[in-house]
């Protein structure tokens, strides 16, 4: 047992005495363990503990040592003999965890890490014991299929010592109970409930409604397109552009032949003021509507971003030279305008205004062949703000009028030069 130190204090000194008696109330103070009296050497530890501790020590390593062996049962009766021989080292008993958790044995695991850390509170054990003891609770309620006993073990552990390896197993909790919560909560049938009354709410124009409704149908059923396309437009409605561009994009991942994706993304992309990316899009829905349903959707559309390339949005400061110098950055156009043949034809549309328009005009038609329209759309995009920024006090031409021959000629050379170079920067594989 430990012995305690006498302090003798004085009657008459009571702030000393008050003094003593919150320091001995509170934890910082602690009787050391096998002192003597002040007036004798000071001996911290007797021989006869010293002969336990070290035997302890000695059964615990050969417990180690058969546990490293499998040997779970005898290493079992060295871990309770070295604990009898010391009841205050701790690593004993979260060794002796380990083997029970070794041995299925989870309920007697938890119970034995339990004893581990409330002895560690009382001895002052480091942290990082403790905290290996809370890893351990954690290990056999995650085996016991306890998810939320696990995730508050993990958390506690945590609090005493951080490490890596806890902090990925709380992780993994959490995802699987969440997981499990979404498995649960999956109905199909509810999922077009909700989605079919979201639908009435959009007609009504409650569009906050709705996106609740599609929200609730997709938590039912995460593996229909239509509920992320219809939240996608409702999102469009309230202008959450960031947020209908992922509902569309999602659709489409889900069903890459649903073609109102293509058009929903399009239009999204529209109010983003993404005409490349929206052309591209709706370019790409065009060869998924196989039956040509949604073929004029998608003309009008696509006229829509011509007309919004060619002219500018004064509202949102958007003038032609601007738009002739954002085509200019692009690094497709850099390359095309340093062709001689392509400078060539610059400086005829600034002589001759017929020819732009006519060239322009053949671009657009160039977007409607090319597979790959990065090179026809961006070249189309700075060809029109070229033309009306040179150009402007001209009044338009007719630009359905044929246009010259040389300068026809020289697009079409240029356009099959691009073609057969196959570069991944130019549009390749004419349809």
């Amino acid at each position: 047992m430990s012995e305690l130190v006498l302090v003798t204090v004085p009657s008459a000194d009571k702030e000393r005495s008050r003094m003593i008696a919150w320091f001995r109330d509170t934890a910082w103070w602690r009787p050391f363990e096998h002192s003597t009296p002040p007036s004798l050497p000071p001996k911290y530890i007797t021989t006869n503990m010293s002969i336990d501790a070290k035997q302890a020590n000695d059964e615990k390593e050969l417990g180690n040592n058969f546990y490293k062996k499998r040997m779970f049962d005898t290493a079992l009766e060295h871990y309770n003999k070295a604990w009898e021989l010391d009841n205050t080292n701790i690593t004993i008993l979260t060794n002796k965890a380990a083997v029970l958790f070794e041995q299925e044995n989870y309920d007697e695991c938890i119970k034995t890490c339990e004893t581990a850390i409330e002895v560690g509170r009382e001895h002052r054990c480091d942290y990082k014991l403790i905290s290996r003891a809370y890893g351990r609770i954690g290990n056999a309620h995650l085996k016991l299929d306890h998810l939320d006993e696990a995730i508050k073990a993990y958390e506690k552990s945590l609090t005493e010592h951080r490490t890596s390896e806890i902090l990925t197993k709380l992780r993994e909790t959490e995802k699987l109970k969440a997981q499990r919560a979404k498995e649960a909560y999956y109905d199909p049938t509810l999922a077009d409930k909700a989605r079919e009354l979201g639908n009435e709410l959009y007609k009504n124009n409650d569009w906050p409604g709705a996106v609740q409704q599609y929200t609730e149908a997709i938590k039912r059923n995460d593996k229909d397109h239509r509920s992320y396309s219809n939240r996608a437009a409702c999102y469009l409605k309230l202008l959450a552009l960031n947020e209908a561009l992922k509902d569309a994009q999602k659709c489409i991942e889900l069903d890459p032949s649903f073609v109102r994706g293509y058009t929903r993304k399009a239009s999204i992309e529209i109010a983003r003021k993404e005409y490349d990316s929206a052309l591209e899009t709706l370019t790409e829905g065009l060869e998924r509507d196989a039956d040509g349903k949604h073929k004029r959707e998608i003309q009008e559309l696509m006229t829509k971003c011509y007309q919004a390339m060619t002219v500018p949005d004064s509202s949102q400061g958007g003038s032609r030279e601007e738009i002739l110098k954002r085509a200019k950055e692009n690094p497709e156009v850099q390359r095309i305008l340093g062709d001689p043949v392509m400078q060539q034809i610059l400086q005829q549309m600034e002589q001759d205004p017929k020819a732009a328009q006519e060239y322009v005009s053949y671009l657009h038609s160039l977007t409607m062949f090319w597979k790959n329209r990065a090179v026809a759309t961006n070249l189309s995009h700075f060809s029109m703000a070229h033309h009306h920024v040179t150009q402007a006090s001209q009044e338009p031409q007719d630009r359905f009028q044929h246009p010259q021959a040389r300068l026809r000629r020289c697009a079409e050379d240029r356009v099959e030069e691009e073609w057969s170079r196959g570069l991944d920067a130019a549009g390749t594989n004419m349809m």
